[in-house]
């Protein structure tokens, strides 16, 4: 007992400590995109698409767009938390200028699609709102929906109330309270009781709580945070070993003569974008070098055809997503990285070297590429 409590403290303490140096130098980001699973992008204001990343830094007039079979989940600030759902765009329109979000301002717009939103009670001072073609909803401490269905909105009320109000004077003012559901199509407004199917919209949500230090936070401790809420931990395969025995099968039946070199390797089924690895406590060109060297050590060994750099401007599709960061640790580098199934959300290759000089940093990257390249269920 006594020793379960020390490696207690002793994590609590390592963790704490990760998360001061994480913190050491990074800008004022109040917003992230905290977690997702399958396919999202975020499309940054001024520039293009890039694929979502555990704790991605979001700004103002950022915009998170999600695939089919797809979720996201974003955070503004330390008192909301919002679940965005598949086939949706979701625009960040005012963003809090300080962690106390409840105190700032938000102000989110649902474009297309569906969300569910958790926030905190808002002090004096704070504002929450979100537009959804033409419609405004003011929230005071709030767990609802929203939705663009056809011509219309929709908008229910779990817990709290809405104050929803129309840009075009469509309709008057009201007030929607907790267990209530709205349906708005121009000048006609319906309000019913919820239904036992809304619940659904709050499955996930209801699990969760805005990560008060987001900012801090490693991007490894975020993830676990979601996949253990969310009861995501990886399962064992049970039927990876027969899968993998019937494609032994069918390969060696397909043989007729000797294999030319590239039958050694069955056809991949992923793609790989190397996203730029973040910056902690050295410079970005530092980092962005290191980032560029393990995209070209990757594409010597699976080419380039499967493997992408995403801050080169490639926009091709990926399924799979390499990110990390660079820290630096006295003379010394420290490398992270993991390799995210983008579909599933998990991760599937996970490894942190420290390198002291510039040759055992070429021999890591070397190590780095060759164990990606050869874990067969990341290309598959």
């Amino acid at each position: 007992m006594k020793k379960s409590l020390i490696a207690l403290f002793a994590g609590i303490l390592l963790s704490a400590l990760a998360a001061h140096f994480s913190c050491a130098k990074q800008p004022a980001t109040f917003a992230f995109l905290d977690f997702f699973m399958g396919t999202v992008d975020v499309l940054k204001a001024g520039s293009g698409a890039e694929p979502a990343v555990v704790k991605m830094p979001l700004s103002r007039d950022d915009a998170v767009k999600t695939g089919a079979k797809s979720t996201a989940f974003i955070q503004c600030g330390a008192d909301n938390l919002t679940q965005v759902f598949e086939n949706t765009e979701f625009r960040l329109d005012t963003l809090p200028a300080r962690p106390d979000s409840s105190a700032g301002e938000t102000v989110l717009e649902l474009i297309a699609g569906k969300a569910s939103f958790f926030i905190e009670k808002l002090v004096v001072g704070g504002r929450f709102e979100l537009k959804v073609a033409g419609v405004r909803a003011a929230v005071r401490g709030t767990l609802f929906h929203a939705a663009l269905e056809g011509k219309g909105v929709v908008l229910v009320a779990k817990e709290g109330a809405l104050t929803v109000s129309s840009e075009k004077n469509d309709f008057q003012r009201f007030v929607l309270e907790a267990g209530k559901k709205a349906l708005i199509e121009g000048n006609d407004v319906r309000i019913t009781s919820m239904e036992a199917a809304d619940e659904a919209w709050f499955r996930e949500l209801s699990r969760l709580r805005p990560i008060a230090g987001i900012a801090c936070t490693p991007p490894e401790h975020v993830e676990r945070f979601f996949r253990w809420r969310l009861d995501l931990a990886p399962a064992p395969e049970k039927d990876a070993p027969k899968a993998d025995d019937e494609k032994e099968k069918d390969a060696h039946a397909g043989e007729t003569k000797a294999a030319a070199p590239e039958d050694k390797a069955p056809a991949a089924k992923a793609r790989l974008v190397v996203t730029r690895l973040a910056p902690n406590g050295v410079e970005t060109a530092e980092a962005e070098d290191i980032s560029k060297k393990v995209y070209s050590a990757l594409v010597a060994s699976k080419g380039a055809g499967q493997v992408l750099y995403r801050a080169a401007g490639d926009r091709r599709s990926a399924n799979r997503a390499l990110t990390g960061r660079v820290s630096k640790l006295g003379q010394s580098r420290v490398i992270a990285v993991s390799v995210v199934d983008g579909e599933k959300g998990s991760v599937l290759y996970n490894k942190t070297a420290t390198v002291r000089e510039d040759t055992e940093l070429e021999a890591q990257i070397a190590t780095i590429a060759r164990e990606i390249g050869a874990q067969a269920n990341l290309w598959e």
